[in-house]
């Protein structure tokens, strides 16, 4: 048996997993982010301990940040207070005496996402995760692609306005600075002039028949339509998978996003521009969790 989690930045989700991948339990642990890296880790312990078994080979853990997968060294995972160099592998191996594999949490989404759900059977993909931040995940040629520093896959930060807003990452016109939550519900706000808390609302009102909304999410998908033209020409993946919150309202800005594609992608003989909704949900980055302990890291 393995245990797989995926930690937040509210919460930890974590799992028993047989050796198929099949959920045996599920925990659901408070992250107290904002309390230190100390706090953290002994909530992980506790979500470990809420689904663990005796008979468990290995642990699995996606981790926001950089993630250096060799030493288990996490380095500024965003919206974690106080937290920069931590070694995260050592105190839980000496605590539950197995090997502990830790990965970062959108690489992890990535995985089980390539191996349990859109992405089976393909080779080349890239899956984008989105929701306040914008994420992402290679596999190339049947591996994931992490890069010299384990820092590729940030795939929310390629410039796609040379202008634009400034961007939390510290550059300006950032994918995740046109398409994250936050950018969304504040351009919302301003043109609706009414507070929105979820994209939910926004949905919501746009099925309704509300013009503004319908058009906001359509200018979602022309930017996102330009991202992933940029993806598709670096990388030619199979497939193109997204996941994460705003992908509910995948109806609403599919079309635009398409449509931008079409007019921006080289014709490639074979290239069919295939992206789809991710089949997991929230249990993506658990099951990616999961294959990385049962691949012993070698993913």
């Amino acid at each position: 048996m393995f245990v797989g989690l995926d930690v937040g930045g509210t919460f930890i989700k974590s799992a028993l997993l047989d050796e198929n991948g099949k959920i045996l339990r599920r925990g659901k642990t408070p992250t107290e982010s904002q309390s230190g890296p100390d706090r953290v880790i002994e909530n992980i312990r506790n979500a470990i301990y809420s689904v663990i078994e005796e008979g468990t080979t290995a642990i699995g853990v996606g981790m926001p940040g950089l993630v250096d997968m060799e030493t288990g060294i996490v380095r500024i995972p965003p919206n974690f207070k106080e937290w920069d160099e931590v070694n995260l592998k050592s105190p839980l191996e000496k605590e539950f005496k197995v090997p502990v594999y830790i990965g970062n949490d959108a690489n992890n989404y990535g995985l089980g996402e390539w191996q349990f759900g859109a992405g089976r059977g393909y080779k080349n993909l890239v899956v984008l995760t989105l929701g306040t931040g914008v994420g992402g995940a290679i596999i190339l040629n049947g591996r994931l692609y992490v890069g010299s520093r384990y820092a590729a896959g940030e795939l929310g930060h390629i410039t796609i306005v040379s202008d634009g807003p400034q961007c939390n990452c510290g550059n300006r016109g950032c994918l995740e600075s046109f398409i994250g939550t936050q950018y969304l519900l504040h351009r919302a706000s301003i043109l609706l002039r009414r507070s929105f808390d979820e994209v939910r609302e926004l949905y919501d009102l746009a099925v309704s028949g509300n013009f503004t909304a319908k058009e906001l999410f359509r200018e979602y998908g022309r930017y996102l339509g330009i991202a992933l033209t940029n993806f598709v020409h670096i990388f030619d993946p199979d497939i193109i998978i997204l996941g994460g919150g705003v992908v509910n309202s995948f109806e609403l800005f599919k079309d635009s996003m398409t449509e931008e594609m079409g007019k921006r992608v080289m014709k490639i003989p074979g290239r069919k521009n295939v992206v789809v909704k991710g089949k997991l949900g929230d249990d993506a980055g658990i099951l990616g969790s999961f294959y990385l302990a049962k691949k012993n890291g070698r993913v």
